[in-house]
């Protein structure tokens, strides 16, 4: 479509939205969008032929078009659908863009940065509005399970081919991860799946279980680098001044915490000293290694018991 045509359809529309898809020359499509059947929508869609707009910062897009005007040709332009209702349109959005595949993620042609819906790239999203897209998103892929077989084995394959930027990608995910905001969104996270899919807590421990008897190696390296990470002193800092922070802000729960404690070493320390009791009645003694005898050794442990008990009740 021209410039011109395209206008005058948008201005004759009676529909409040539309989808539509920039072409290439040989008429493929490289973006799918949403516009508005307004004045600003139709100074949106006629931005393209210019110099684009510039609060859209896609750059796989503007490069496209670029390259386009590069080589002296013209930028092509379909209006795909109209409709009344904006959940319709970002619905059809969400089709579209599965149905061609993405660059960004490497299953299709379309220069566009997420899945569709509402906000797009570079929008201010609320809490609600995020929620809203994620829904949208999710019951897509419930209604289309093929869609999102599609999308794993096409982000495997990209992964297998590119395994240093999938390190890099990795890292920065870290990253940004380490944050106290970051830690704190993702245990919430975590503590409501659990609690709405108990059973997959089983069977990730299970998974987790599996995985470190299959690989003694590995496991071994990680608990080696884990430790060496927290036996640092500004880890040790960080997890010190993180509990105190936790004690502070949960003071119901710390107390409970405490209190499960005291009686899990008083109950440890019962039974100790009834073993103790036991081999001072039947009078056994075995010698140990290091020349004491085992009445000798729970005397000692004995009274440091009794100090712990001590110390207990003072607290």
């Amino acid at each position: 479509m021209t410039k011109k045509e395209v206008s005058d359809l948008l201005n004759d529309s009676n529909d409040n939205y539309y989808i539509y898809a920039l072409c290439r020359p040989n008429g493929e499509p490289f973006y799918i969008g949403k516009g508005t059947v307004n004045g600003a929508g139709v100074h949106r869609v006629l931005s393209h032929w210019g110099m684009g707009d510039k609060k859209d910062k896609n750059k796989i897009k503007h490069k496209i078009i670029k390259e386009i005007k590069a080589e002296g040709k013209t930028l092509r332009y379909k209006i795909l659908r109209f409709f009344k209702k904006e959940e319709d349109a970002f619905t059809y959005e969400i089709k579209k863009i599965f149905s061609y595949g993405r660059i960004n993620n490497n299953t299709g042609i379309l220069a566009n940065l997420d899945d569709g819906g509402r906000g797009g790239y570079g929008a201010v999203f609320t809490e609600e509005m995020r929620t809203e897209q994620s829904n949208r998103v999710k019951k897509y892929y419930e209604e289309h399970p093929e869609a999102r077989l599609h999308n794993s084995i096409k982000t495997k394959e990209w992964n297998a081919k590119h395994p240093e930027e999938v390190l890099e990608r990795t890292k920065k995910c870290a990253k940004t991860s380490r944050t106290e905001g970051s830690r704190e969104k993702s245990r919430v996270g975590i503590l409501l799946f659990y609690e709405k899919n108990p059973e997959m807590k089983e069977h990730l421990a299970n998974k987790t279980r599996e995985w470190v008897r299959n690989n003694p190696e590995k496991e071994a390296e990680r608990r080696t680098k884990a430790k060496a990470t927290l036996s640092s002193e500004e880890e040790r800092k960080k997890n010190s001044d993180r509990r105190k922070r936790w004690f502070r802000d949960n003071p119901e729960k710390a107390s409970l915490m405490i209190d499960k404690s005291i009686a899990t070493r008083a109950k440890r320390t019962t039974i100790r000293l009834r073993c103790l009791d036991f081999i001072k009645k039947h009078g056994i003694d075995i010698v140990a290694p290091d020349g004491r005898t085992s009445i000798s050794i729970w005397q000692e442990f004995e009274e440091k018991l009794y100090g712990l008990e001590k110390t207990m009740c003072v607290g």
